[in-house]
């Protein structure tokens, strides 16, 4: 790999065995300190009864990873610059790749936003046959054990709020999906076809994976509206958040596993003994602390990560900011209402 923990090394320098000190090092705190800090918190959500520990723990093993993340990033750095392993190499901006191995399906994965689609028609036609029926107030804000504290007059607006938000969602996910499969290649010169390739099986693969957690938000929606509806509630009101969440990140883990950052883990036929012998740009300053990047001369908004799985944003184009204060907008809005809704 070019990149390791957010540091980009020449392609004669990926095996050296100081690399290999410090992915030992990332990943012996990261599976000793994770399962004690679950496990921790879990107990205490289960001994003292309130769920708010799950997120206040997912919270902690945020910070905790990115902390392990940031000491192996810092070090590496260093021992790079102090080495200098990038004097006197010759870099290279791109290259050209003419012809691919792989052909992508023109409608690929979107067979997974379906059960997103189903799940909403599914709500929109029970809620509808039972509307007639609801009572002239129903259920606005619940306690932590599922029942009722306060209602609110009928309307279609009330009864059908989270189909609404479910609606939104799962169009917002699907829109994502498609923009992240169309972003562009970060192409290693040093294995042009492989990286090509890996690339553009990741995007179709993420993309999939993208529309398998918009169906998990969706089954949240669908038991707050049956809630709502005053069907029995199949889990605690005040779990729906979190259940998605647990499961996406289960889902992300399992990603990273299979197909590792940017398909750097999917085999492709043919490709294993490539070497063209050339090495990327040094464009470490591009990258604050191997995480955020900045580049005003990019136009690109979306870039692969270098530590992780996914994308993120070039924060040296404007567009980036329009776009977080959007989603900052969308957070505090459904936080809030389930929040308000779910005491």
């Amino acid at each position: 790999m070019s990149v390791q923990f957010g540091v980009r090394l020449p392609r004669l320098r990926e095996s050296d065995p100081e690399i290999n000190t410090v992915k030992r090092r990332y990943y012996k705190l990261l599976f000793t300190g994770l399962p004690a800090i679950f496990l921790t918190f879990f107990a205490a959500s289960i001994f003292l009864g309130d769920s708010g520990f799950l997120f206040f723990g997912l919270a902690v093993e945020v910070v905790y990873t990115h902390t392990d993340y940031f000491l192996a990033f810092r070090f590496l750095h260093q021992y790079k610059i102090s080495h200098e392993w990038y004097d006197g190499v010759r870099e290279f901006a791109g290259t050209v790749v003419p012809e691919i191995w792989y052909t992508r399906k023109a409608i690929a994965g979107a067979y997974f936003i379906l059960p997103s689609i189903g799940l909403i028609v599914g709500a929109s036609i029970l809620g509808s046959v039972d509307y007639s029926s609801m009572p002239a107030l129903i259920p606005f804000r619940f306690f932590r054990d599922g029942t009722a504290m306060s209602f609110t007059s009928k309307t279609l607006e009330s009864a059908f709020r989270f189909i609404f938000y479910q609606a939104g969602i799962t169009g917002g996910f699907f829109v994502l999906g498609m923009v992240l499969a169309r972003t562009r290649k970060e192409i290693d010169v040093s294995r042009p076809y492989t990286t090509y390739e890996q690339q553009t099986r990741f995007k179709d693969f993420y993309r999939d994976v993208i529309y398998s957690f918009s169906t998990m938000f969706g089954i949240t929606f669908f038991l707050a509206s049956a809630r709502v509806w005053n069907y029995p509630s199949l889990v605690i009101p005040g779990t729906y958040l979190i259940v998605p969440l647990l499961l996406g990140i289960f889902v992300l883990v399992m990603s990273t596993y299979l197909v590792g950052q940017m398909g750097a883990r999917i085999r492709i036929p043919g490709g294993s003994g490539e070497n063209t012998g050339e090495n990327n740009l040094d464009d470490d300053t591009d990258w604050k602390a191997g995480m955020f990047y900045f580049n005003r001369t990019d136009p690109s908004i979306f870039i692969g990560r270098r530590f992780g799985i996914g994308w993120t944003l070039n924060f040296g184009n404007p567009r980036s900011w329009i776009i977080i204060a959007s989603l900052f907008c969308i957070y505090i809005i459904l936080a809030s209402h389930f929040l308000f809704h779910f005491l």
